[in-house]
């Protein structure tokens, strides 16, 4: 016998705002099988960015202990492929730290978040370098790779370690005319992308 809007006695009965339920989960999933085909053929929103800035912390020599800034320039279009985007671009930074300050650009090749550069160096140390004379001035060429080790909704912290030599160009006259330059650092990438 029918009350209202539920049957009502025996087994095996259901109420009729199940069968709402029901039907909309059907029109539900028939919409979205519809839908989930022009989804996958709408290309993807990312776009290149204009650029990415990035901040580091790091430690090495001859600056020690350091903070600085990165800008990354793209100078072709990226492209997406197995969740890394990117392609080649400009990579200028400067930081400053105990041991000096230095400068630096040259290429990037960026799989985002990872990415290989070859920076040429300009270094000024001050009174306390490590491994090199004090108040001098370097000339050098370093390698990077950056890594994340940290990820939380597309933001991540990388490592950076490098390494590269400089020769000295100016400064007082002393055993370090050539000398190692390397550097482990901690890197922020804004914006996330």
């Amino acid at each position: 016998m029918m009350n209202g809007s539920r049957y009502t006695g025996g087994r095996g009965h259901v109420h009729a705002g199940h069968h709402m339920s029901i039907m909309l989960a059907v029109c539900l999933g028939a919409s979205l099988a519809n839908v989930t085909p022009a989804l996958a053929q709408t290309p993807p929103r990312r776009e290149t960015p204009i650029f990415l800035l990035g901040f580091e912390g790091h430690y090495g020599a001859p600056q020690r202990t350091g903070a600085g800034v990165e800008l990354f320039l793209p100078m072709q279009k990226w492209h997406c492929d197995d969740g890394l985007c990117g392609g080649h671009g400009v990579e200028v930074q400067a930081s400053t730290a105990m041991g000096g300050w230095c400068v630096g650009g040259g290429p990037v090749l960026m799989a985002y978040p990872l990415w290989f550069d070859l920076l040429v160096t300009l270094t000024r140390t001050s009174a306390t370098p490590r491994g090199a004379d004090p108040e001098s001035s370097y000339v050098g060429v370093e390698g990077g790779f950056s890594f994340p080790v940290y990820a939380n909704r597309k933001r991540y912290i990388n490592l950076r370690p490098s390494l590269g030599v400089a020769r000295r160009v100016n400064g007082v006259a002393g055993p370090e005319q050539t000398t190692l330059i390397w550097s482990v650092g901690v890197h922020y990438v804004w914006p996330k992308f």
